[in-house]
């Protein structure tokens, strides 16, 4: 199997998952995913929507970086 790196923590892996932090691989984005996932940021956040709002709107540059790199476990 291929080594990957974990764009959340850092760690090198096998598989389709982290084994220290549980971030999935990260995939190329389709127009079907960004709307599943925008259904997640308003109903399944576990810091809540109000606390990824204030992210969003205080540093968002960061925050789309680290979710197009792969690194969403972190908000998420």
């Amino acid at each position: 199997m291929q080594q990957l790196t974990c764009a959340n923590c850092g760690n090198t892996y096998t598989g389709q998952f982290c084994n220290q932090c549980g971030q999935k691989q990260a995939h190329r984005y389709t127009i079907g995913h960004v709307l599943h996932e925008l259904l997640h940021v308003f109903t399944h956040a576990d810091k809540g929507i109000f606390s990824f709002g204030w992210q969003v709107l205080t540093k968002p540059g960061t925050i789309a970086l680290d979710m197009v790199e792969g690194g969403a476990k972190r908000y998420f």
